[in-house]
């Protein structure tokens, strides 16, 4: 019984020699944190491969006043890319495509993250951010899979342009880019050559290239009578025409589609405008809505109730028709189509 005693008494007291230890080593790996949060500068929804984007940390401060390091991770799927500022540096010039990682099929979302460390304290982590890589431009760029059937082309502002006739007009295939009027979308200058520029009415009556003009809702619906449609009015519904003027594109390396299918949506592009989902603008906010769903363009013709507002003719995913709808001309951001004059 003594010897029972004994053994007893000799493993409490290992026991106890193993809590104290464990104790000790969670308290010498507990370590203390830098101070304040890490912030960085809100980065662009979208750029172009050869960007260049300024990344600046802030906001976190040494609590013994030493110096603190930052990490920027840009990770795409499997692959990260890890830069290691200098002390004390907080702003970093960063271009994706100059990344060993990033040169092949660069056309893509990557993720920015950050963190700031110090040695023996916690490193503090911010949240990531999302960055798509686009190229502009109706081939060889973000919009896959067109090949232009056209019958003039000229560049303008830096913008490559192609038309097409339908009838007795020519109808430029792709929406207006005007540099330094309206928003690119979402306000990314990289998506202009993309997407086209979202214009207020005022705008859009003088965004045409030269030799162009804003179409009429007159020059709508003689488009639709080269489609097959004869009994439309101005300002009317132009029926069963829709998937003649849509272009079923895909976007980026990973062929999103655009235009989502419905059944009975067979879009054939005939007339060759190359219609794409891209929304419209609320300008007196930045917002957009409506992308991969509505196409929206104005016309050169005001609304004859209300002079504030104008017309537009409107494409949607789900129906054959092209409508017709009145908005603000002010802070409605539409895209704009012009015909040769």
């Amino acid at each position: 019984m003594h010897k029972s005693k004994i053994i007893i008494a000799a493993l409490s007291a290992m026991a106890l020699v193993s809590v104290l230890s464990c104790k000790k080593d969670s308290e010498d790996t507990t370590l203390p944190s830098l101070s304040g949060t890490l912030k960085f500068n809100e980065v662009p929804s979208f750029v172009n491969p050869q960007d260049k984007i300024t990344l600046t940390l802030n906001g976190v401060t040494h609590p013994g006043g030493g110096k603190i390091g930052y990490s920027i991770t840009i990770s795409e799927g499997y692959r990260t890319v890890k830069d290691t500022l200098d002390d004390g540096v907080m702003s970093l010039e960063y271009t994706f495509c100059d990344r060993e990682y990033f040169k092949k099929d660069t056309l893509r979302a990557v993720t920015v993250s950050a963190s700031a460390f110090a040695d023996g304290y916690y490193s503090s982590s911010t949240g990531t951010q999302t960055v798509t890589i686009v190229k502009g431009g109706m081939t060889g760029g973000s919009i896959n899979g067109l090949l232009p059937n056209f019958d003039e082309s000229f560049e303008e502002d830096g913008i490559r342009y192609y038309a097409r006739k339908n009838g007795d007009a020519t109808w430029l295939m792709r929406n207006v880019a005007s540099p330094g009027k309206g928003l690119p979308y979402m306000s990314s200058p990289a998506m202009l050559d993309v997407f086209g520029s979202y214009l207020n009415w005022e705008d859009a009556k003088t965004a045409c290239p030269v030799g162009y003009r804003l179409t009429t809702d007159e020059d709508w619906v003689n488009l639709g009578k080269c489609l097959g449609v004869t009994d439309t009015e101005v300002h009317g519904t132009i029926a069963g025409i829709a998937t003649q003027l849509m272009f079923d594109a895909t976007f980026n390396y990973d062929k999103t589609a655009l235009w989502t299918y419905w059944k009975g949506m067979d879009i054939s592009n005939k007339s060759g405008l190359s219609v794409l989902p891209t929304g419209w603008a609320n300008l007196a906010t930045g917002q957009f809505s409506g992308v991969k769903e509505y196409a929206v363009f104005w016309t050169a013709d005001s609304y004859e109730k209300d002079d504030s507002q104008a017309w537009c003719r409107v494409i949607y995913e789900k129906s054959q028709d092209v409508g017709a709808e009145v908005h603000d001309k002010s802070s409605y951001g539409a895209s704009v189509r012009c015909v040769k004059e």
